[in-house]
């Protein structure tokens, strides 16, 4: 099947001063996914067992991307950078396990029901002229929620499926990662 897609980006930038401006960008970006998920049967080559299927007609992982920021010159030699950002990521690969009744049929397949929002913001100093001294300092705080749809595995026996359901996450509590370079 041909696939086709539609990827708009806008990037305005708005100068408030002869040192300043104001800036905006925004994008929705499509990946190829890897070619194992869409091509890929891996047997097991004792008994010629399927343990694993591709899935040719999963959507393409999607980003939309969010940036919010300020940009100040400082002494023709610094640039100062502030920026919140958000990244929500959707049709993300994701593996599914399926078990027959005492395991003589099992084997994965990957589906693109996961999902990613990114969020943050970012504060950097960067120094690009000078004869001995050029390099930037940054700190971003990072924030990622991830998750899935569905489940990430299916049982033919009732009772296990049953057991499976009472401990699968769906989602992942966020935690801030910081950091500084």
């Amino acid at each position: 099947p041909v696939t086709f897609t539609v990827s708009p980006r806008l990037n305005i930038a708005f100068p408030i001063s002869d040192d300043a401006k104001l800036f905006f960008n925004y994008g929705h970006f499509r990946q190829l996914p890897d070619p194992m998920n869409l091509f890929m049967i891996r047997r097991y080559t004792e008994n010629s067992q399927v343990t694993s299927i591709a899935n040719p007609g999963a959507p393409f992982p999607k980003t939309v991307s969010y940036e919010l920021g300020y940009e100040h010159s400082l002494f023709d030699e610094y640039l100062v950078r502030i920026m919140g950002y958000y990244k929500d990521n959707s049709n993300q690969s994701k593996t599914v396990n399926y078990y027959g009744r005492n395991s003589l049929v099992s084997y994965t397949q990957r589906t693109s029901n996961a999902y990613q929002d990114i969020r943050g913001f970012e504060f950097q100093v960067t120094k690009n002229r000078g004869n001995w001294v050029q390099g930037f300092i940054n700190y971003t705080y990072h924030v990622v929620t991830s998750g899935y749809f569905g489940l990430g595995s299916y049982y033919e026996s009732a009772t296990d499926q049953r057991a499976y359901e009472r401990t699968n996450v769906y989602q992942e509590k966020p935690i801030p990662q910081p950091y500084a370079r």
